[in-house]
């Protein structure tokens, strides 16, 4: 594959990334599927409080050690880079692993946890006086700024979805990559379900973490290091 036409591949997808992102933000937003869910996981009687499923296992645990997993292969690939430039394990190892690297780095790392969550502002849903908190609610098209929440997006479930990084080794272990897509994906999903169980996100704050996140691997997998283009001879 030519490297232009790898960054076409790329730019493609990132377009249908963006556009099914606003369309199921639509399908939210006009069915208010938001304030659905998260009344569902929430008993009302008991306030604030009410949020019982998410202090359950598995889903509390994922609040605890949910972030783990992606720091910790941050870290691995950063070793495994370092050796790859040393001589010690194949080169065709630095791109992949630059990938995992600058997702967890620029996906929950900067865009999530270091903007986003800080300047949109949007309350938590266990923050909103409808599920007795002080806050009223906001939808995530109208964003507070900067003080007013920290919903929108989900830091956890960016971390979780960053999993999926691993998919970056595709062209040279493609089982091992369809692994790691596949156990990123679930394991975000199921990340994304604890965090509404807990009152902390909306349905839509966990979409826009796993659709940044997604994104940002696809630009850097196709459009920046173009590693399906890579001669692996």
């Amino acid at each position: 594959m030519s490297e232009i036409k790898c960054k076409r591949i790329g730019i493609a997808i990132l377009l249908v990334l963006g556009l099914s992102a606003v369309a199921i933000s639509f399908i939210i937003h006009i069915y208010g599927l938001d304030m659905r869910i998260s009344s569902a996981l929430h008993d009302s009687s008991l306030g604030e409080t009410g949020w019982l499923t998410g202090k359950d296992s598995p889903w509390i645990q994922f609040y605890r050690y949910g972030e783990y997993p992606a720091v910790i292969m941050a870290i691995i690939a950063f070793a495994i880079l370092l050796l790859s430039k040393a001589g010690r394990l194949p080169a065709s190892c630095s791109k992949p692993c630059l990938v995992i690297v600058l997702t967890v780095i620029l996906g929950p790392g900067l865009a999530v946890n270091g903007l986003l969550k800080n300047c949109w502002g949007r309350p938590r849903p266990a923050d909103t006086i409808i599920f007795g908190g002080t806050h009223p609610e906001r939808s995530f098209t109208n964003p507070g700024g900067p003080g007013a929440g920290k919903s929108f997006v989900c830091g956890h479930c960016a971390n979780a979805f960053a999993v999926s990084s691993g998919v970056a080794f595709f062209p040279y272990y493609p089982a091992i990559a369809g692994l790691f897509l596949g156990g990123g994906l679930a394991f975000g999903a199921l990340g994304s379900f604890a965090r509404m169980a807990q009152g902390a996100h909306y349905l839509s704050d966990t979409l826009w973490s796993a659709v940044i996140v997604l994104s940002i691997i696809v630009w850097l997998y196709f459009c920046v290091f173009k590693i399906p283009a890579v001669d692996r001879e």
